[in-house]
């Protein structure tokens, strides 16, 4: 398993993630929309520290 692969995976995970927020954040009529929303908010940082974080360890090999 090549590294790069393994990270553009994980920023179209971080992308979906994303795409999803935007897409409930458009209706925030109820409340459980808006915790889903900023759920998926701090997911899509999480895998994008992740990401930073393999890269560096990755780059120090």
């Amino acid at each position: 398993m090549c590294p790069s692969g393994s990270g553009r995976r994980v920023r179209v995970f971080a992308l979906a993630y994303l795409g999803v927020l935007l897409l409930t954040w458009q209706e925030p009529s109820s409340l459980l929309l808006l915790l889903l929303s900023l759920i998926l908010l701090l997911g899509a940082v999480f895998v994008y520290l992740v990401l930073r974080l393999v890269d560096a360890i990755v780059a120090s090999l």
